[in-house]
């Protein structure tokens, strides 16, 4: 576990001599590159791993993810050169057993199995698990947050609500949806679950039409938006459609705790995904990322280059980072 204030330095820490270097494709590896890109430029992840914090006490005898992540930043320092992504995409089945070297992947299930496996390590690493293990590790604490959901039953009025931990969130952009806010005021809209959709109420012990409310109430340091262009179902269709996004992103609307006085977030990665048939299994994925001094650069595998906020601003993105201005320590662990 990672104590609060650790956790605050770590956030605040600036790695200024920290610039982008490109990373080598290694076989439609750059649905990898992209995502190990973003999590390269997530502050917390970034100064942890430049300090050589992990490796100093893994224990594990064989092969680590977080190590090998430590030893790609840090060798990133040093070079100007691509570095070789190699020692992770070759062991991807044990990030994600389902993923295969070589095989274009898609790059949301790529994050989200790396961060669940690098969690798992930590995990490990301090003996014990459950969800106050779980929000209190470096991962946890840098992308974990809670949505409510309320549910209410049309027949008896009966309530009923249950937090959920989330490390990134998913939108709807179909539609008239073009921006972040309107698909981020689409996810919190209240909506009637009925048809096959039906809630089954533990109190009239059957299936009735019901209100349902999504909420943020406990809003993460690192805000990762997924933004829903691949449409599942028979044959997989891509929405391409620019859908706005903000430098500076308020979620106060979309949140229901008035506690957090200030989820006022600044854009610092993105992920962009541009195809030829319309699928996240193929296609070519490239990312934006900004710097400690404030730049932003275009990467795509090995070759890095400048690039203007206009030029992020206007990508039709797949994946979203945000990093919350100043860290907060979530209630349960100020309080606890």
């Amino acid at each position: 576990a990672i104590l609060p204030r650790l956790f605050q330095q770590l956030y605040s820490f600036n790695p200024i001599e920290f610039r982008p270097f490109g990373l080598t494709n290694c076989g439609n590896s750059c649905y990898a590159n992209a995502v190990l890109q973003c999590l390269a430029f997530t502050r917390p992840l970034t100064s942890y791993f430049l300090q050589g914090l992990h490796s100093k006490t893994c224990r594990k005898r064989d092969w680590c993810l977080v190590c090998e992540f430590e030893y790609l930043i840090r060798k990133g320092r040093q070079t100007n050169y691509p570095l070789s992504p190699i020692g992770i995409i070759s062991q991807v089945k044990r990030i994600g057993s389902h993923l295969n070297p070589g095989r274009q992947e898609d790059a949301h299930d790529f994050l989200r199995n790396v961060v669940e496996k690098m969690q798992s390590v930590w995990l490990e690493e301090v003996g014990f698990s459950g969800s106050f293990a779980e929000d209190s590790t470096l991962l946890g604490l840098s992308f974990g947050g809670y949505v409510q959901s309320k549910i209410k039953c049309l027949k008896c009025s009966g309530r009923s609500e249950r937090f959920d931990r989330v490390m990134d969130i998913s939108v709807e952009i179909n539609g008239d949806i073009d921006s972040l806010e309107a698909a981020l005021a689409q996810f919190t809209v209240s909506e009637t679950l009925g048809g096959d959709d039906k809630y089954k109420c533990g109190r009239c012990k059957s299936y009735e039409n019901a209100k349902k409310k999504l909420t943020v109430v406990e809003a993460p340091n690192i805000l990762t938006v997924i933004l829903k262009r691949f449409q599942s179902g028979n044959v997989e269709k891509k929405l391409n459609k620019v859908v706005r996004f903000p430098e500076a992103l308020d979620l106060t609307p979309y949140t229901s705790r008035s506690s957090d006085k200030n989820p006022i977030y600044g854009l610092y990665a993105v992920v962009v995904h541009s195809d030829a048939a319309n699928s996240s299994y193929s296609g070519h994925y490239v990312s934006f990322v900004k710097d400690a001094s404030g730049d932003w650069f275009r990467i795509d595998d090995s070759r890095v280059g400048r690039a203007e906020v206009e030029d992020v601003l206007s990508a039709e993105a797949y994946m979203l980072f945000y990093a919350r201005r100043r860290a907060r320590i979530p209630s349960f662990l100020v309080n606890g």
